[in-house]
């Protein structure tokens, strides 16, 4: 039941904890602060104020590989628990032992939430399953002596298995005591050498315990190096030496020797006295982590905002050079409005008998110019409606050649507008890997030498599949001249008078409105039929642009081109890069995080006494 001693401690510190939990970590090589800020919280600070500092005295013996740890355990429990055998890592999962007394607490609550707590069957169970990192065996006695100790045989520091380390590492922050062993050959073990530091750091009560050093002067000299290794904090460390054993199960030897040295030391502690400086200093450490955190986690951001600035600004530069350089042609475009042109053409109906112009040079002559002057009527008119493909067949495969080699140049046109900007950010990520995770985890993901390989096929690839759209449309828009001249028989009749009138009147109005005057000869003066001609060919223009207008396919095709690239620099570049940043980081987590790490820091200054809260 929680106390009014420990009470206003507890929601400040489960809000840090929710805050911290709700940031997403960041995958970086080195010291994670909101990691092991997290890991204080969760598996020392909470656990003990909701037990009102209840709890037994937790005792971790830690170390490297074969340095006797287990052998340490055997030797304080009084008894065989723990396999010590001669292999490298042999002990996979923490054991505790302790009193009765403590079994429906450990093994019917729910004390250490992210951990399975199960009683030890057979001492196998410790070096099997080494996958698993969350098991914590117990074993229970009923030695009122020990009464008020919880004994922890820890796996090692520096063993293969990462499963290995991160068991250390909990019990290291569980410890309200650390018992490190170390031996005379490994004790200036760069990786156990930053351990201790690191446990000097986050907890502070360590006791170093010398295995197998049977010579004061070796342990005095090794522990003067060893201090000087370590550094800060080094020189309140406490040693204990344990002299070489030949005994097959040496435990009952050392019992004797760790009796008065570590044992009865530890009986008389005041516990609930060392549980609050331990916890005062753990809360203490938990929030300098938490700041350290929001420190890193707002660079981050920095990054983020950044990068999303230069992402933004780069692709509408992007999509500005593909624009500009659009010149492709619709070629369905230019045959349907040659189809609709060509039946408001007065030409065929001119056309003479193939007999009448054989048997009549003059006829012939005449028929003849004026179809050569149909064709370069048309010719110019379809030029003028925006088309560079006059000349192009209307058969099926010559216009599937023709779409297939534009959209290739097409492809190309987006892979000259793309691949600057990932070059752009390219160069900006890997500017920033050195002092960003967010930056390193996307050079190792995003822009590795094989990615920038096969981004012009990715590129291609992707723009190819968007076009299909943008393609179809050229072959609806003359599918449906085709269709819409066959099915309205009448109405392009209709259209071909009306167009062949409008032509024929603009001109013969012009002849009539322009000077000079001639009354009823007036259509037989030359400069009268240049005005005519002049007026034919303006309404032929004017009917040319209705046609093109009323089609509007090449603005239709010209949009969906520039869709389609949007698209083709959504997939290969955008979302890859909001799915790598996505959530990341919110700026209201970070506050939560600060807020609540403040209200820890500002409740302990209003506390005289934080030890004795």
């Amino acid at each position: 039941m929680t106390t009014p001693s420990t009470l206003p401690f507890l929601k400040p510190t489960e809000a840090l904890l929710a805050a911290l939990e709700s940031l997403r970590p960041l995958k970086k090589v080195g010291p994670d602060p909101r990691a092991d800020a997290i890991l204080l919280l969760e598996s020392k600070v909470l656990p003990e104020l909701l037990a009102d500092l209840g709890l037994p005295l937790f005792v971790g013996i830690q170390g490297g590989t074969n340095v006797g740890k287990s052998t340490i355990f055997n030797a304080l429990a009084g008894r065989i628990l723990s396999p010590a055998i001669v292999v490298a890592s042999a002990t996979k999962h923490p054991l505790v032992y302790l009193h009765e007394r403590w079994r429906s607490r450990f093994l019917g609550g729910n004390l250490f939430p992210h951990l399975t707590s199960e009683e030890l069957q057979d001492p196998n169970q410790l070096i099997t399953n080494a996958a698993r990192s969350d098991v914590l065996y117990f074993r229970f006695h009923n030695e009122a002596r020990l009464e008020a100790l919880a004994l922890i045989d820890s796996p090692d520091f520096d063993g293969a298995l990462l499963t290995s380390l991160d068991g250390a590492e909990r019990i290291a922050a569980i410890s309200d005591v650390t018992l490190f062993v170390t031996t005379a050959q490994k004790y200036r073990d760069r990786l156990l050498v930053s351990r201790l530091q690191r446990l000097l750091e986050l907890k502070g009560e360590v006791v170093l315990v010398f295995n197998r050093v049977d010579e004061q002067i070796v342990l005095d000299t090794i522990l003067d190096d060893l201090r000087q290794a370590v550094g800060p904090g080094a020189e309140t460390l406490t040693a204990i030496q344990v002299s070489t054993s030949g005994a097959r199960h040496p435990e009952e030897e050392m019992r004797a020797s760790l009796e008065s040295q570590i044992l009865e030391r530890l009986i008389t502690l005041e516990n609930k006295q060392l549980k609050r400086r331990v916890v005062t200093r753990t809360i203490r450490k938990s929030t300098e982590l938490a700041e350290a955190a929001v420190s890193i986690y707002s660079a981050e951001a920095a990054f983020q905002r950044e990068l999303k600035k230069l992402v933004e600004t780069s692709a509408r530069e992007s999509k500005a050079a593909y624009s500009a350089s659009f010149q492709l042609a619709l070629p369905e475009e230019t045959l349907a409005i040659r189809r609709m042109l060509r039946i408001t053409e007065v030409g065929p109906y001119l056309s003479l008998d193939p007999h009448v112009e054989r048997s009549s040079k003059t006829l012939s002559l005449v028929g003849t110019s004026i179809r050569r002057l149909n064709d370069t009527i048309r010719r110019v008119m379809v030029r003028l409606s925006r088309s560079d493909q006059g000349t192009l067949e209307a058969t099926d495969s010559a216009l599937r050649d023709y779409a297939r080699a534009r959209d290739l140049a097409d492809t190309e046109c987006v892979l000259r507008a793309l691949e600057p900007l990932r070059v752009k950010l390219e160069s900006f990520v890997r500017g920033r890997s050195e002092i960003s995770a967010l930056a390193s985890e996307l050079v190792r993901v995003h822009f590795t030498p094989q990615a920038a390989a096969s981004f012009a096929l990715l590129a291609r690839s992707t723009h190819l599949e968007t076009l299909k759209a943008a393609t179809r449309t050229g072959a609806e828009i003359l599918s449906e001249t085709e269709q819409w001249i066959q099915k309205n028989t009448l109405r392009t009749r209709w259209v071909a008078v009306g167009a062949i009138a409008t032509k024929v009147g603009l001109g013969a109005f012009l002849a009539w409105a322009l000077p000079p005057g001639g009354g009823f000869f007036v259509f037989l003066q030359p400069l009268k039929w240049i005005y005519f001609s002049a007026g034919y060919l303006l309404g032929a223009y004017l009917i040319a642009g209705l046609i093109a207008w009323r089609l509007r396919g090449r603005k239709s095709f010209k949009l969906l081109r520039e869709k389609a690239m949007e698209t083709t620099l959504r997939r290969t570049i955008l979302e890859p890069l909001e799915r790598a940043t996505d959530n990341l980081l919110m700026e209201k987590d970070l506050n939560r995080v600060t807020c609540a790490a403040k209200e820890l820091t500002t409740l302990f200054a209003q506390v005289d006494n934080p030890v004795r809260w």
